[in-house]
């Protein structure tokens, strides 16, 4: 019920006659990964398959710069040191009956989201026809409900409350303009959060405020993000565009947490007041910064070492500290985060091999291999229960998993 990136750009594009891991470096799936992740995140992607064509706004200027490509800018003194090399790096592998499936179906998604009772999926491209929609379906399996339909193009999706909220961009001249939206769980009238065509990525919702990463702006000095009241009508807020692109945006804890670097500088964690007040810069580190969880007091995050392809999982509390190195996995790299009542969770998404999950103590140590899969898009955390969507194929069919842990 999921599939993942842009189908015609990314990793999900095999056969779509575009591959970014075209020639040698197909023979070598870390190149190949690596290249991916660096033309990925410049383009400020961290979401579902996207078969939409662009809209007519500014682009984003070619100069930006690819968050996970280590310049050859000094290091600053005041650089937090690198990860210590002595990290566990143990692999047990799990029992092999440990996962159980919760969806499995042909069933095209755009973006997902869940709670304790159903997946959300945003769609477009509905066979026989060029509209969007937003459905769901129990989260033990069952019939695919349409909640809302006849949109533009949702995009990435979140749940809160007894809402759906979505990132939506117009495929036609009559629809409304790129913004924030949102409708009851069971369906009804469409409520429009904030209209703002510089939305990019990283829609999350928390308290009374919806939040979402803006576009790179003057040749990747100014990013930012901005954010809403939740009841909708209200000013839009800009904050922290002088901090450059802004690749990763979270908000839990009454906090919003979020890793941006401006031009040359390192990838830098914040933290801030659900208002933007109290700016808290938390950590600094080079270029590899990946991925980041908010949960317990902490802030976690998958930080990539490109010159010896390792990655770290890591956290710091959000109140301030010393950060920790929980575990190291080399030769590959993580991209996921998420936690559960005693573990952190992490995954890796392979283009050419087969992507792993992970779990491992939250004091850290070694980590169980939960599972393996052709792709793992997305870690999610619900009700304390880590799940992941997937992607497998079956009869020359790409099927979409829901997972969890037995």
């Amino acid at each position: 019920m999921i599939a993942a990136r842009r189908e015609g750009a990314g990793p999900a594009a095999r056969g779509s006659g575009f591959s970014l891991c075209s020639g040698p470096v197909r023979r070598h799936s870390t190149l190949c990964w690596l290249g991916w992740l660096g033309w990925a995140a410049a383009c400020g992607m961290e979401r579902g398959p996207d078969t939409h064509a662009a809209e007519k706004v500014e682009p984003v200027h070619a100069e930006a710069p690819a968050p996970f490509i280590r310049g050859p800018e000094p290091v600053p003194q005041n650089l937090s040191p690198p990860p210590a090399a002595d990290a566990a790096t143990g692999i047990v592998d799990g029992p092999a009956d440990a996962v159980r499936v919760q969806l499995d179906t042909e069933v095209r998604v755009q973006s997902l989201a869940m709670d304790e009772q159903h997946i959300y999926i945003s769609r477009t491209a509905i066979p026989g026809g060029d509209r969007g929609q937003i459905a769901r379906v129990p989260i033990t399996g069952g019939k695919l409900e349409i909640v809302v339909d006849d949109l533009g193009r949702p995009d990435e999706i979140a749940v809160a409350g007894d809402e759906v909220f979505w990132i939506d961009r117009p495929s036609r001249d009559e629809d409304p303009k790129t913004g924030v939206r949102a409708v009851a769980k069971a369906g009804g009238e469409v409520r429009e959060i904030a209209v703002d065509p510089r939305i990019e990525h990283g829609l999350t919702v928390a308290d009374d405020t919806v939040y979402w990463v803006l576009r790179v702006e003057e040749q990747g000095r100014v990013g930012g993000f901005a954010g809403a009241a939740r009841a909708g009508g209200g000013k839009i807020h800009d904050w922290f565009r002088d901090k450059g692109p802004v690749f990763h945006l979270r908000a839990a804890d009454g906090h919003v947490v979020f890793m941006a670097h401006a031009g040359d500088a390192p990838d830098v964690i914040y933290a801030v007041a659900g208002d933007g007040s109290d700016l808290r810069e938390l950590h600094r580190a080079p270029r590899g910064i990946v991925a980041l969880h908010v949960a317990d007091g902490h802030v976690y995050w998958a930080q990539a070492q490109f010159d010896s392809l390792s990655t770290h999982v890591m956290r710091i509390p959000l109140a301030g500290g010393e950060a920790q190195t929980l575990w190291r996995l080399d030769g590959k790299l993580l991209d996921q985060v998420a936690t559960d009542a005693v573990h952190v969770w992490t995954s890796t998404s392979a283009v050419e091999d087969l992507g792993e999950v992970f779990r491992l103590p939250k004091s850290g140590g070694d980590a169980t291999r939960v599972a393996e899969s052709r792709h793992v898009w997305r870690l999610l955390s619900v009700a304390g229960v880590v799940y992941w969507w997937d992607t497998h194929y079956t009869d020359q069919k790409k099927m979409h998993r829901v997972r969890r842990a037995g």
